[in-house]
């Protein structure tokens, strides 16, 4: 799948769309909740769509050591009184969310010179079967349309 990805996001038609480099960016090249939402909100309003963002574990630690992964249903929280307001959250584990985005990590993500490639999903963006379909080619459909796909490194 990755492959196939990179062959995607590296085709003419597809160079520079829905894709956001921060490695010219030198105030910021790290995945920051800033970035995030830089890539994001590349999609317009189907940023509602995003269900999955695929990192590499060193960007999930990144994310870990500035306290931006969701905390859990289960969270512990200290209350400020009887105003009801959290002032400390248990610290998240691997494999939560980020802004409502699932976390996925897999270290087979690319990674060159320090440049890590991440991936942002929408619900069945991508498919796959080992069973032989019907109708194999698409004819009717642009797979590709109403920002499906992100790519951000």
């Amino acid at each position: 799948m990755l492959q196939t990805l990179a062959g995607v996001f590296s085709s003419t038609s597809m160079k520079g769309v829905n894709q956001l480099d921060m490695t010219s960016d030198k105030t910021d090249t790290t995945f920051s909740l800033r970035n995030f939402n830089k890539a994001r909100f590349l999609l317009g309003d189907r940023y509602k769509d995003l269900a999955i963002v695929a990192v590499h574990s060193d960007i999930l630690r990144q994310l870990q050591d500035a306290n931006l992964v969701d905390a859990k249903n289960n969270s512990t929280f200290v209350l400020n009184g009887n105003s009801n307001v959290p002032t400390a959250i248990q610290a998240p584990d691997a494999g939560d969310k980020i802004k409502g985005v699932q976390i996925v990590v897999d270290d087979s993500l690319p990674v060159d010179n320090g440049k890590y490639t991440s991936y942002l999903f929408a619900q069945g963006a991508v498919g796959y079967s080992e069973l032989p379909v019907t109708n194999a080619v698409e004819t009717n459909r642009d797979p590709l349309c109403n920002g499906r796909f992100s790519r951000w490194h």
